[in-house]
């Protein structure tokens, strides 16, 4: 697979996501880094790369590589290429349109791995 040139968008900088960008960038790619802890993102702003939220960095890549320990960071529906979930600590999120837009899913109980949880009352 060439890597040259492609958007590369890497969730999680910890170890193994630093050693991930660092040889992604060193074969040519352009990286995004999704971090949702402030100082892990702030290390990878300053080792160069773009750090955002993965709602946004979404759209613009073209290879994706979870590196967090959870598993369908990103989704794709069997059914429906067009329909795409995201997964994040905050919100699960749901694109339509594969990918171009996102929209926070309204849930009413917490989400895993994309399984929602209804809240017991």
């Amino acid at each position: 697979m060439l890597v040259a040139g492609r958007t590369f968008v890497i969730a999680g900088y910890g170890w193994c996501g630093k050693g991930l960008a660092m040889r992604a960038r060193g074969m040519g790619a352009n990286i995004i880094v999704t971090e949702v802890d402030a100082v892990k993102a702030l290390e990878a702003a300053m080792d160069g790369f773009r750090v955002m939220p993965m709602a946004e960095a979404a759209p613009l890549g073209d290879l994706f590589c979870t590196v967090t320990g959870n598993v369908n960071v990103i989704h794709e529906d069997p059914r429906n290429p067009n329909l795409l979930y995201l997964g994040t600590e905050f919100a699960l999120y749901v694109s339509l349109d594969g990918g171009r837009n996102w929209r926070t899913a309204r849930i009413d109980g917490p989400v895993f791995d994309k399984a929602c949880v209804p809240k017991v009352a």
